[in-house]
Formats: structure tokens, C-alpha cells, sequence
């Protein structure tokens, strides 16, 4: 009765595969890691017992391979089939110089009953294997299936409808995947951060890329395929500093946040009508483009979407936005022209910021508010037309403008901030006639600007709106002014709320439309400007 029972518990660990011997009879083996038998006749029985015969670690009468003995497989609740559940520690592997591979393959079938999912192996369970083909029995590889595996350097997926979370991620040895038709379901992250994947294929009934799915692939540069995919999730291509060149699928509404960050090699974007929307840093830091052009079918670009593209020179802005949204272009450090759609209302904060290469900037009649630093240190910009649509100019907004020689205000403009700090190309101004206040540092250091024209509206200047910094030039100055024309006449210069307005007293001259007869500092318009009187 003992004997019966342990031969019973051998046979339920045991595997079982129909094979053909060598003389050609058809036999069925069961098995374990050491050797099989045949049970064609007696299943309970060990009938011929022998050891494997191995050969390159596969068993030549049973066709066991040696290394699927590291496997755990559980049946799946119906009895009918297999999942790989993960590997076993204690494997006792044969001589490296004699195996190179430790594990070379996924069998199909495990005791005669198809294997249909693959769940969590671990890294050191395939050893340079140059090629491993996912079997058509397999139709789901999970969450973390082969994360971190190092070693397979080729990956075949024949058959999987279901693909997990980071089935593939960190596989730093891979190179090439094929995708095979059918699969339904891609998860987040598939394989990401496979830094030496080189190409993939992206099959035609392929309609959606996940989450990162190639997020951190340094070195991806072929995509194939990928023609019917309607949406591209954010990350999806983040880090993936070798492509060159990628073209949006018609049909895809909407670029995702940061879906292209990072992609510095990508020299080419080609972006169909379909889409309406880019997010939120979807281009950032792409060094590589030179010229993009956005369809007029965009309506709407997050915040930062072509932050740091260093090497963009020109952009074509499409004529349905309504914003540009913070910080679009800050850093474009190459950018050199830009016309801005005439539906723009508001230009957010630091959207052309460090923008050194901006030399010409059109602003359309419409545009109602320029936000802090939009324009901050846009170094080559020489000349600023507002029109009278924009009534409000944030902080900083032309700070660092060094090269800023001529602004002409918009009338509507009731206040200035700090907004032209350190424009040190500035030598006159005439500022707009309803302004009220000049806040604090709002011409600060701009060291060769000698007259403004500040109009008989404004009721308070602040602290250091017009003073130079005390550096060791300037002790014995804190101003370059030479001349302040204000439009209205001493009593109500006397009314203006200026704490340092004794120290300008001596440059201050008041409007007379007619030559004075009384004495004093006073001025009019010659040819549309304004002179002191002889």
C-alpha cells in the first residue's frame, strides 16, 4: 500500500509529453528533473525507468528541457491549462563553460495541458539568450512578467492578447521586439526603460499606446508600423534620446503630457490635423528640432509643451489659439521669430523666457495681458509694438532685454511693474498716456536711458523705478536720467507720490503748449516729441 501511494505522489508531480522515439513508436513519458518513463501502458507503474539523455540541455528520448525544471507552474482553475508562476531559487545549475544558457525558451505545453499565461519571473533566469519566442499558447504575460531579465537580447510575441504593467521593463540586453497580431490590451510602462532596445514593430490592429510604454529607451530609433494607433498616452516616448524622427498617426486627438520630454535626437515632427491638443510638457527639452509647424486644428498647448528645445529656430503657431500658456517656449534659446495668432488674448508667465535668439516678436490687436517674464531675458529683442488692446503688463516682463531699444506702449496700460529692469538699450521712453503708477524697480539699471515722458495721470512712482545699481560706476549717481517731461504742470507734479522725487528735482520740466514767460523747466512736442523750451 506505501508503495502504491509514493508512486502515486510521484506521478502527480510529474509531467507528461507524447513524443516519437527514435525507432519511430509513438510513447508517452511522464517525468521528473532526473529521468522518465513510459506510461503508455501503466500510468502508475515506472515502467523503464531512465535518466535523461541531455543534449545542448534537452532530454533526446523525452524531449524534456533540463532548465524548465527552474519553473513554477500552478493549474488554472478549469484543469485545462498551465500559468508560469514564477521560478524556483534553489535550482542547481550545470557548469557555465558547458551551459551557456540557463534558460533558453518558455515550453508551450506542461504535462500535456497548454501554458496560457506567463506571470513574474526574475533577472538571471535567461543568460544571453539571443532570441526568445513567446509561444502561441501563451495569451497573457503579466505584471512584471520578464521585468528586469536580462539577458534576452531579441523578443517574438506570437500570440498574447494581454500584455501586463512593465511585462518587459529593465530588460537592459534587449534590442529588438517583434509584436505579433491580436494583442488587445498593452499595459502601462510595457518596456520601459529597456535602455538598448533598438526597433520595435507596432502591429495594425494596434490602436493605443499605453502609459511609458517606451519610457527611458535610450537608444529606441525604428518604430514600424503603428498607422491606426488613436492615442498616444503621456510618457509614452519620455527619455528616448535616439529617435530622430516621428510621425502622429491621423486620428490621434491629443499629444500627452510629457509624451516626447527628453527625445533630444528628434530632429523631425510631423503632426497630423486630427490632433486638437498638446499637453503639458509634451516637447520639452528636444534640442535636436529646428522648425516645427503646429496644424490650425490645435486649439489649446499646455504649459512648457517646447520648453528647452535649444535648437528651434522658428514656429508656426496655429491660428485657432486663444492663450499661450506658461512657459511654451522659455529656453528656446535658438528661437529668433515668432508671430502670434491674432486670437491670442493672454501671454502667460515665461513663455518666451531666455528666449536669446528672439529678435522679432509680433503682437496682434486683441491681445489683452502679457504675464511675469514673458519676455524675460530675450536678449537679441530690439523693438516692442504693443498695441491698445493690452491693458496689463505682469512683473518682469522685458527684464534682462538688453538689447531693447524701442518700446511703444499700448495707452490702455495703467501700471507698470518691474517690467523693463536691466533693459540697458533703452535711452528715451514715452510712456502711455492713462498710466497711473510706475511700481517699484520698473525701469531699475536701465544705465542709458537719459529722458522719459511720464504723463500728468500717474499719481505714484515707486522706490527705484528709475535708479541704477550702486555699483563701483556709479557712487556718485543713482540715475542716468537726464530729462523728465511730465504732462502736466508743477502743482500737479507736486501731488505725484514719489519718495525719491527730490533727488530727480533738478531734470524735472513741465509741459507748456506755448513758450513760458516765467522761469523754470518746462517743454512741448517737436515733430511728435518732446523738447525743452530754449
Amino acid at each position: 500500500m506505501k508503495k502504491v501511494f509514493a508512486v502515486l505522489l510521484l506521478v502527480l508531480i510529474a509531467m507528461t509529453v507524447l513524443v516519437a522515439c527514435g525507432s519511430g513508436e509513438s510513447k508517452q513519458y511522464a517525468y521528473d528533473e532526473d529521468g522518465h518513463w513510459n506510461i503508455s501502458s501503466d500510468e502508475f507503474e515506472q515502467k523503464g525507468y531512465k535518466r535523461h539523455n541531455y543534449k545542448f540541455s534537452i532530454c533526446t528520448d523525452c524531449g524534456w528541457n533540463e532548465n524548465f525544471n527552474m519553473l513554477k507552474f500552478e493549474k488554472s482553475k478549469g484543469g485545462k491549462s498551465y500559468e508560469i508562476v514564477g521560478r524556483t531559487y534553489n535550482y542547481k545549475f550545470r557548469d557555465s563553460d558547458t551551459y551557456t544558457n540557463i534558460l533558453d525558451g518558455i515550453p508551450e505545453y506542461y504535462n500535456g495541458l497548454p501554458i496560457v499565461k506567463v506571470s513574474a519571473l526574475y533577472d538571471s533566469t535567461f543568460y544571453d539568450n539571443k532570441k526568445l519566442i513567446i509561444p502561441k499558447s501563451v495569451k497573457e504575460i503579466g505584471y512584471n512578467a520578464f521585468k528586469g531579465c536580462t539577458g534576452i537580447k531579441e523578443i517574438v510575441i506570437t500570440n498574447a492578447a494581454t500584455i501586463g504593467t512593465t511585462a518587459f521593463s529593465s530588460i537592459n540586453t534587449l534590442q529588438k521586439v517583434t509584436l505579433g497580431k491580436g494583442i488587445t490590451q498593452l499595459g502601462n510602462y510595457a518596456f520601459s526603460e529597456c535602455e538598448n532596445l533598438e526597433s520595435i514593430n507596432i502591429p495594425e490592429d494596434f490602436t493605443a499606446l499605453p502609459i511609458g510604454t517606451f519610457f527611458k529607451c535610450t537608444s529606441l530609433k525604428d518604430i514600424a508600423g503603428g498607422d491606426n494607433i488613436k492615442e498616444i498616452g503621456e510618457l509614452a516616448f519620455f527619455g528616448c534620446s535616439a529617435l530622430e524622427k516621428i510621425t502622429i498617426p491621423q486620428g490621434v486627438s491629443k499629444i500627452d503630457d510629457q509624451t516626447f520630454k527628453g527625445c533630444s535626437s528628434l530632429k523631425e515632427i510631423v503632426i497630423p490635423d486630427s490632433v486638437t491638443e498638446i499637453g503639458y510638457r509634451a516637447f520639452k527639452e528636444c534640442q535636436s528640432l529646428t522648425d516645427v509647424s503646429i496644424p490650425d486644428s490645435v486649439t489649446l498647448i499646455e504649459e512648457s509643451a517646447f520648453e528647452d528645445c535649444t535648437g528651434l529656430t522658428a514656429v508656426k503657431l496655429p491660428k485657432n489659439l486663444t492663450q499661450l500658456n506658461a512657459h511654451i517656449f522659455a529656453g528656446c534659446s535658438s528661437l529668433e521669430r515668432v508671430s502670434i495668432p491674432n486670437g491670442v488674448k493672454d501671454i502667460d508667465t515665461g513663455v518666451f523666457k531666455d528666449c536669446t535668439s528672439l529678435a522679432s516678436i509680433t503682437i496682434p490687436m486683441g491681445l489683452a495681458s502679457i504675464s511675469l517674464s514673458a519676455f524675460k531675458n530675450c536678449s537679441a529683442l530690439t523693438s516692442v509694438f504693443l498695441p491698445d488692446s493690452v491693458v496689463w503688463l505682469g512683473s518682469y516682463v522685458f527684464q534682462d532685454c538688453v538689447n531693447l531699444r524701442e518700446v511703444r506702449f499700448s495707452d490702455n496700460i495703467t501700471s507698470i511693474s518691474g517690467a523693463f529692469k536691466n533693459c540697458y538699450g533703452l535711452t528715451d521712453l514715452t510712456l502711455p498716456k492713462n498710466l497711473k503708477s510706475i511700481d517699484t524697480v520698473a525701469f531699475k539699471n536701465c544705465k542709458n536711458l537719459k529722458s522719459v515722458f511720464i504723463p500728468k495721470t500717474v499719481t505714484t512712482i515707486g522706490t527705484q523705478a528709475f535708479s541704477l545699481d550702486l555699483t563701483s560706476d556709479s557712487f556718485t549717481r543713482i540715475y542716468s536720467l537726464e530729462n523728465i517731461y511730465f504732462g502736466g504742470n508743477s502743482e500737479e507734479w507736486a501731488k505725484v507720490e514719489w519718495k525719491q522725487k527730490d533727488d530727480y528735482s533738478s531734470i524735472v520740466s513741465f509741459y507748456s503748449e506755448t513758450e513760458p514767460t516765467t522761469a523754470g523747466n518746462f517743454w512741448h512736442y517737436v515733430n511728435g516729441k518732446p523738447a525743452a523750451w530754449n
